[in-house]
C-alpha cells in the first residue's frame, strides 16, 4: 500500500487538472470559433487545425481519466462519487434549463421558442434532466460508467502487472480498428475512459519499478507530441485528399481524436513523468473523498496554498464547473458565436494563436470564477443532503 498522508498535499495534480482543461478549451476554440479554421477547402490550413483540434482535446481528456485511475486504484468503491458525478451535471444542466426559460419569458428568440414548443418539450426536458444518461456531456457519460466498472478494473490492475498491461495494449490497439472499419465495431467513449483508467492505475502501483518510467524524460514528451500531431496533420490531410474525411467524422462510425492511440500515448508519458517522479505520493485530496477525478479531486483539503474559498476548496475544485458551463449545449453555441462577433478575424496565425491563447484563458476565469459562486451555494449543499438522504439509517 502507497503512502499517503492527509494533510500533504502534490499541487502539481492541482496544476495538471487546469493545464488539461485549458487543452480542452484551446480544442473547443479551434472547432467552434466561427473563422472555418477546419475548412477542406484549403487542406493545407486545415489540416493543421483538424489535428489540433483532435490533439489538445483528448490530451486533456485522457489526463483526467489518467488522473482518476491513479487515485482510486487503492481505494474502495464509494457510490457516493457516482451519486456527485450525476447531481453536479443535473445541477449546471438544470441551472441553463431555467436561464432558458426565463429569457422565453423576456426575450423568446426563434431557438427559444422552438425548445419549449409543445412538440420539443419532452426531448428538452429529457436531454437536460439526464444529461448523464443521454450523452448530452459525452465525458461525463463515459465518466460515470467508468465509475460504475472501477472496482473490477482495480482487481485486474493488482492481480498482474504484465497482463493489466497487455490489456492496455490491446484496448490500444482496438482503438485503431475502427480506422480501418466501415463500421465503429469496438472502440467507444467508454472504452476510451477505461483504458485510460488502466493506464494510470498501472502507473500509480508499477510505474516507479518500470524501467520505461524511470527512463521517461521531459524531452521525450517533447518529441513524441510533436510527432503525434505531425503523424494527425499527414493523417488528415490525406484524408481530406482523397476525399474520405466525411465519412471518418460520420456520426457512425466517428473516431474519438480520430487516432486515439496517439493521444492517449503522449498524454500517458506526460503523466507517468509527473507520478513517477514525484518526490513523495501524497493524498491528492484533502479529508474527504466521494468528489470527482480522482476520490475527492474537487475539493481540496484545508492546507491547500491556493485555496479559493475558507473552506479550503482550491483552484482545481472548479474545473469541473468550467466544462460543465461552457460546453453546456445551450451555453456552447451561444458562446463561440459571441466570441466570433468580437473578435476580428486574425491576419496571421501568430494573432490567430495570440487570440485563441487570450480567449481560451478568459473563458477559464470568468467560468471559474462562476463555478466557484455555484458549486459553494447550490451543488455542495445538494450533494450533502443527498448523502443523508442515502445513507442506511441505524
Amino acid at each position: 500500500m502507497i503512502h499517503e498522508t492527509t494533510n500533504d498535499r502534490d499541487m502539481r495534480f492541482d496544476a495538471l487538472r487546469v493545464a488539461a482543461m485549458l487543452m480542452i478549451i484551446a480544442c473547443h476554440f479551434v472547432s467552434n470559433i466561427g473563422w472555418r479554421l477546419e475548412s477542406p477547402d484549403a487542406p493545407l490550413l486545415g489540416t493543421p487545425a483538424m489535428a489540433a483540434d483532435q490533439l489538445l482535446g483528448q490530451v486533456g481528456s485522457s489526463l483526467f481519466f489518467l488522473i482518476t485511475g491513479y487515485f482510486l486504484v487503492n481505494r474502495p468503491f464509494r457510490m457516493r462519487r457516482i451519486v456527485d458525478t450525476v447531481l453536479q451535471t443535473f445541477l449546471y444542466s438544470t441551472l441553463f434549463l431555467l436561464l432558458q426559460a426565463m429569457l422565453l419569458a423576456v426575450h423568446p428568440t426563434p431557438g427559444i421558442e422552438a425548445m419549449f414548443a409543445a412538440d420539443r418539450l419532452s426531448a428538452t426536458l429529457y436531454g437536460t434532466l439526464l444529461p448523464v444518461f443521454n450523452g448530452a456531456y459525452w465525458f461525463i457519460t463515459a465518466y460515470v460508467l467508468m465509475l460504475a466498472v472501477s472496482p473490477y478494473l482495480n482487481m485486474v490492475l493488482a492481480a498482474s502487472r504484465r497482463r493489466s498491461l497487455v490489456l492496455v495494449g490491446l484496448l490500444l490497439g482496438v482503438s485503431l480498428m475502427a480506422l480501418l472499419s466501415m463500421t465503429q465495431p469496438f472502440w467507444n467513449n467508454w472504452c476510451y475512459a477505461i483504458t485510460g483508467y488502466l493506464a494510470g492505475g498501472w502507473i500509480r502501483l508499477y510505474g516507479k519499478d518500470s524501467r520505461v518510467c524511470r527512463k521517461l524524460r521531459w524531452w521525450h514528451v517533447g518529441v513524441a507530441a510533436p510527432v503525434a500531431y505531425g503523424v494527425l496533420m499527414a493523417f488528415d490531410y490525406t484524408a481530406v485528399a482523397l476525399g474520405f474525411m466525411d465519412w471518418l467524422k460520420s456520426d457512425a462510425r466517428y473516431v474519438t481524436g480520430m487516432i486515439p492511440a496517439l493521444s492517449i500515448g503522449v498524454a500517458a508519458m506526460i503523466f507517468a513523468m509527473m507520478a513517477t517522479n514525484a518526490p513523495r505520493v501524497v493524498r491528492e485530496s484533502g479529508r474527504r473523498e466521494s468528489g470527482l477525478l480522482g476520490g475527492s479531486g474537487w475539493r481540496g483539503g484545508r492546507g491547500g496554498r491556493f485555496g479559493i474559498l475558507a473552506s479550503g476548496k482550491t483552484l482545481s475544485a472548479t474545473v469541473f464547473g468550467v466544462y460543465l458551463i461552457h460546453n453546456n449545449p445551450y451555453v456552447r453555441p451561444n458562446l463561440w458565436a459571441a466570441v466570433t462577433a468580437v473578435l476580428p478575424a486574425p491576419g496571421s496565425f501568430a494573432a490567430g494563436l495570440a487570440m485563441g491563447a487570450v480567449v481560451t484563458a478568459g473563458i477559464f476565469v470568468v467560468c471559474a470564477a462562476c463555478a466557484v459562486v455555484y458549486d459553494a451555494v447550490v451543488v455542495r449543499p445538494v450533494q450533502r443532503l443527498a448523502v443523508r438522504l442515502l445513507r442506511p439509517h441505524r
